[in-house]
Parts: C-alpha cells; sequence; structure tokens
C-alpha cells in the first residue's frame, strides 16, 4: 500500500473468536503496512444480551471513537458473525469488511434449535469440567481439520463464566440468516475467506459468493478453519490487497 497523508490512514477494527483473546492478532498487525491502524477489540468486556445488541453498542463505540471514515472491519469465526451484524447495523460506518469462517446462519428453524442445545452443552462444560479436557474437546472437533492450535489457552487468561454466557447469547441458534441483509448492501465490499481445507466454511463463502453481488469469496491453501494462524503470510497478502483495492 503506498504510504498516504496521516488522514488517510485506515482503521482495521479486529475481532476474534470464541477462546480467544485481542492478543490473537498482535502477529497480524505487527507487521502490517504503517498505514493500517490495527484496533483489537476486546469482545470479553461485553455485557450484550443479543447479537443485535452487541452490534448495535459497538457501532456508538466506534462512531465516537473514530476520528475518520475510514473503518474497516475483521472477524474471525464468532467474530466474524459479529462483525457482519455490525456491517448490516450501521454499514455506513464501514468502507469494507473481512470475514474468516464464520456463519451466516440458519433460515431453518430445527437446525437452529439443535444449534441452541449444543452451545447449551459446551456452556454447562465451560461452568464444570476441567480445563485440560476441554480445551483436548475443543480442539478435536472436526471443524479444526487436524490442525494444532498455534495460540496459547490458557485458563488464567478466560473467564469461564463469560464464556460460558458466550455459547448462550451468541449462540448461531439465536441467529438469523444473515443472506438477505448481506445481499441488500450492494455497495459495501465484503472479503469472504475461507480455509481449503475446511469444507464447511469453504461451502458458505461459495454460497455467499454467489447470492451476494458484493461478496468476494477466497481460499487459502494449507489451512482449515483458523486460516490466519495457520497460513498468516498468505492470509496477510490477501488482506492488504484487499484495503490496496477499497483505497
Amino acid at each position: 500500500m503506498n504510504k498516504k497523508n496521516k488522514n488517510s490512514k485506515l482503521t482495521l477494527w479486529c475481532l476474534h473468536g470464541n477462546l480467544q483473546n485481542p492478543s490473537a492478532w498482535d502477529e497480524f498487525g505487527s507487521d502490517l503496512d504503517d498505514s493500517v491502524n490495527i484496533h483489537k477489540v476486546n469482545l470479553w468486556n461485553s455485557r450484550s444480551e443479543s447479537l443485535w445488541d452487541w452490534a448495535g453498542t459497538f457501532c456508538k463505540k466506534v462512531a465516537i471513537e473514530s476520528n475518520n471514515d475510514n473503518n474497516y472491519l475483521l472477524g474471525y469465526s464468532l467474530g466474524g458473525r459479529l462483525a457482519l451484524h455490525a456491517l448490516i447495523s450501521e454499514p455506513s460506518l464501514w468502507k469494507g469488511v473481512v470475514i474468516v469462517a464464520a456463519d451466516t446462519g440458519y433460515s431453518d428453524k430445527q437446525k437452529r434449535e439443535k444449534q441452541l442445545m449444543a452451545d447449551k452443552v459446551w456452556s454447562d462444560r465451560f461452568l464444570n469440567e476441567s480445563w485440560k479436557e476441554l480445551i483436548e474437546s475443543w480442539n478435536n472437533q472436526s471443524v479444526f481439520c487436524g490442525y494444532k492450535n498455534k495460540l496459547e489457552t490458557n485458563e488464567v487468561d478466560f473467564d469461564r463464566k463469560m464464556i460460558s454466557r458466550f455459547f448462550n447469547v451468541f449462540s448461531k441458534g439465536k441467529q438469523e440468516d444473515l443472506i438477505q441483509f448481506i445481499a441488500r448492501l450492494v455497495n459495501k465490499p465484503i472479503l469472504y475467506i475461507s480455509g481449503e481445507e475446511d469444507k464447511k466454511y469453504y461451502a458458505i463463502g461459495q454460497s455467499l459468493e454467489l447470492k451476494c453481488k458484493n461478496v468476494k469469496h477466497i481460499k487459502i491453501h494449507n489451512a482449515g478453519h483458523r486460516v490466519p494462524w495457520e497460513n498468516p503470510e498468505v492470509f496477510k497478502s490477501s488482506i492488504m490487497k484487499f484495503l490496496n483495492l477499497l483505497n
């Protein structure tokens, strides 16, 4: 990205996933172009009671804190779902959005109910089971495609009650199917990134690109669900290319 004057510096608001902290973006932000201001959002500070409630509160915060209109969103997994809600809530606030391996939601009521029950199980487990067993169980989910988690997940860095709460409040079972909303935002460019081996989210990205003219989907090789940490160099270059096109 070419260096520009101070007023053109863009802000990339980064939303981490579940069982992550803002520090998940440390390496990503350390060597980006100096015309990009990285703002790592701490989702665990939220007391919101729904996905839409969170989005409204977050957008108000950004509007107050941002000193320009050059705001972008980057969200991974849970953070990606929240980023989509923020974009839909206040589209004028955002110039572009990068979504990494995030679900757009279910239109089927039975699927939502099944997801609610599954998230309730995780919610209860995080209140009662040993941390080591929980993390092993979490990382062994098929969605992670057998890749080792490269980020540390130490119990001391988390609040079990907050994790439990998030599984309920932000459950995909309580999320609307967002595709109809996204499709209306024809002038808001969205880059959807999935890992080549993450079949579920690759399919979501393909479907989203097909149904929404404002969405471009790319797959990144040698990566499963945790793309930013499994192939960081290609991930960074993909985002910088996206930002360059819009600036």
